[in-house]
């Protein structure tokens, strides 16, 4: 599977002229990686592996349906680390543990109004 993604861009002045630079530090390739595998593990889970959809002509209409669905629910403007990870992953914590994280979370959030 391939993902096409265009670069943000930005106009600029120089030497009073206008001109379009292209912002390519902010594509993060390894965000829009785990998004791409992440769609391809979700068509796997409901319409088999991409080599079957080939392989098959009949089962094309079915990739071609789960992506119109999929790709606009993606919110990929609003990619970021955590979506390498596919989220935050909570460890089981004793009780001692667990009371000090959530008593600094709740300093945190106390303090720092933004915080939620």
């Amino acid at each position: 599977m391939v993902m096409t993604i265009g670069l943000p861009t930005q106009q600029k002045t120089r030497n009073n002229q206008l001109y379009v630079e292209h912002l390519s530090d902010d594509i993060q390739d390894h965000v829009y990686q785990a998004i791409l595998e992440g769609v391809y593990k979700m068509f796997q889970m409901f319409g088999g592996s991409l080599s079957e959809v080939l392989a098959d002509p009949s089962k094309k209409g079915k990739l071609k349906d789960f992506l119109d669905w999929q790709i606009p629910r993606l919110r990929v403007q609003h990619a970021d680390l955590l979506d390498v990870f596919q989220g935050v992953q909570f460890l089981p914590l004793d009780k001692h543990a667990f009371l000090r994280v959530q008593c600094f979370v709740n300093r945190l959030e106390g303090r720092f109004g933004e915080i939620r």
